[in-house]
This record gives C-alpha cells, sequence and structure tokens, in this order.
C-alpha cells in the first residue's frame, strides 16, 4: 500500500439511503499503520451510526488490511467523536497541542488501537 491511498466508504442512511457521512481509512506507514477520519451530517449525530460504521471500518483494516495500529486524531473539544473511537476500542495517547487540523492549528488527541 502506498502512503497516498486511502480507502474511503460514503456512509448512507439505513432506510432512506441517502449519504449522510463519510469515513476514510488511509496515511499508510510501512504497510502497518493507517488514520481512521470520518465526518457526518448533523442530523445523524447521536444515533451510533458513527460507532458501527468505525467498527467495520477498524475490523476491515485489522483482518483484511492487516494493519497493526489504526489512529485518529479528533480535535480536543469533540467529545462524541471521543467516544466513538473509545467505544471501538481505541486508547488516548496523548495531546498534539497546535496541531495542523484541516486548515488551522488545533489541540487535539491522538487515540489509536494496536494488535
Amino acid at each position: 500500500m502506498k502512503r497516498k491511498l486511502v480507502f474511503t466508504w460514503c456512509v448512507k442512511e439505513k432506510v432512506s439511503k441517502k449519504v449522510i457521512g463519510r469515513i476514510d481509512l488511509g496515511g499508510f506507514v510501512k504497510k502497518t499503520i493507517a488514520e481512521i477520519s470520518y465526518h457526518y451530517s448533523y442530523d445523524s449525530w447521536g444515533k451510533g451510526v458513527a460507532i458501527e460504521v468505525a467498527a467495520r471500518v477498524t475490523n476491515f483494516g485489522i483482518k483484511e488490511l492487516g494493519l497493526r495500529r489504526i489512529q485518529g486524531l479528533v480535535h480536543i473539544e469533540n467529545r462524541s467523536s471521543i467516544r466513538v473511537l473509545k467505544k471501538n476500542g481505541y486508547l488516548q495517547e496523548g495531546i498534539l497541542h497546535y496541531y495542523p487540523f484541516g486548515r488551522e492549528f488545533h489541540d487535539v488527541i491522538m487515540l489509536a488501537i494496536v494488535q
């Protein structure tokens, strides 16, 4: 796998089939490490969708791709996103201060699951 390779899935609502978000697995390092990221529409928040989809993508990364580590960077104030990863077995490893996050710099939390 190449570092610039990214697996991207559109997430659809089960009933309406409307696209409500996306989830990515990319930033590969030596075929053993990747980064998970996701974005969902506001209407889908709090319904467990992110937890379920993150579980599937994490399982895909570990079982299908043979990754040893999947990590996620979350804005320090985004408690819901931190909860999504923790519910899937990710552990908080630390805080990165003034980290490039999108087009700005923010304090972020690093969470990871390691096999």
